[in-house]
């Protein structure tokens, strides 16, 4: 099992108040620095995300040694998450968890790997955590300035032998996913040689109310089930939180974990890409990826100049999900869902589901 060590810091400035993260993964001579900003935040949120952050960039079980300044997120981690969980998310004098989603991530992100703890003073002799407080708050000065901010440096390059990966997002509320959405990808996948699609559910789609839609959790769940049995396919938590869920935000949070060949793209279908023009920041997406756009039969669509695109034509797929849900609500069959989803939804009682 490989050894690394993961050192990490958050800054706000006003907490609440524009905030950044940082973190640097060693592994041997390799290290990597990476960095990111939230526009409204607080110090406690940054340390978390630092640590989240990290943790995911790690592609396989690890032993790993996080080092933090922060007691906030050594104690919640490997103490009071405990008791936290035992209660359903309540502290000890039953109120609710605050950063419920954060600690819920880092938690299964932990849970993966042999980690060690170890707290540091900050800004004390800690030459990385230094750093990173400084990353940090670069960051989060950065972001009152602008509309978002993100980078990556990998310091000595990828590892020797690191492999160029194609990755396409794959967005939507899969509400819920059913196997039109596997099948476009796994089309996706063979026209343009893909090596992983990353189902992304949103969190708080602009278009939409929250009470609108199922629970993010519930609709992270059944993706992930939906995923397993294909290396190519993978469940991502980029868009949970209860900000809008935009692309462009999307973009720039997974652009911290591409190695210097990575190239993305972008699944999406022709209806939505007509309308490409009217989401937030397009001008900027359309330069950091190529689009798949799924077309129907006989179905045109205007490309905006300088988008780079890759048709995927002849799919009609009639599958909805609107549909799916009335007839889950009357009880009746369900054969576009994959089985393991389906028995999600049952055991849940999502939808109405009668069974």
């Amino acid at each position: 099992m490989k050894h690394v060590q993961l050192i990490t810091d958050g800054a706000c400035i006003g907490n609440p108040g524009p905030g950044g993260w940082a973190f640097i993964l060693r592994y041997g001579e390799y290290k990597r620095e990476a960095f990111g900003s939230e526009p409204h935040t607080t110090n406690n949120r940054m340390e978390l995300t630092a640590a989240i952050e990290g943790m995911k960039r790690l592609k396989e079980a690890c032993s790993v040694e996080i080092v933090t300044d922060s007691q906030y997120v050594k104690n919640g981690i490997t103490q009071w998450i405990k008791g936290w969980k035992k209660n359903g998310w309540k502290t000890a004098s039953k109120q609710p968890v605050v950063n419920k989603e954060l600690w819920i991530a880092l938690d299964e992100l932990v849970a993966r790997h042999e980690t060690a703890w170890k707290w540091t003073k900050g800004h004390a002799s800690h030459e990385d955590n230094n750093r990173c407080d400084e990353l940090a708050t670069r960051a989060a000065r950065d972001q009152i300035s602008s509309d978002r901010r993100a980078g990556d440096c990998a310091v000595n390059s990828e590892p020797p032998g690191a492999a160029a990966q194609r990755i396409c997002l794959f967005g939507g509320t899969f509400d819920p996913v059913h196997k039109a959405h596997l099948r476009i990808a796994q089309e996706a996948a063979n026209a343009v040689r893909l090596t992983k699609v990353l189902f992304i559910p949103a969190g708080h789609p602009p278009h939409k109310q929250l009470s609108q839609i199922t629970p993010f959790e519930h609709r992270y769940r059944m993706v992930e089930l939906a995923c397993r049995g294909n290396p190519l396919f993978e469940a991502s938590r980029l868009e949970q939180g209860d900000q809008f869920s935009y692309s462009i935000n999307t973009v720039e949070r997974l652009a911290l974990s591409l190695g210097p060949g990575d190239k993305l793209f972008f699944l999406i279908g022709s209806d939505a890409f007509d309308e490409i023009q009217t989401w937030h920041r397009w001008r900027e997406l359309i330069c950091r990826l190529d689009f798949i756009v799924v077309s129907r039969p006989g179905h045109d669509f205007a490309i905006p100049p300088g988008a780079r695109v890759h048709r995927l034509d002849g799919l009609a797929l009639p599958i909805s999900s609107t549909d799916i849900r009335d007839r889950l609500e009357r009880g009746e069959p369900t054969p576009e869902l994959p089985d393991a989803v389906r028995s999600y939804i049952d055991a849940n009682h999502l939808y109405g589901a009668q069974h």
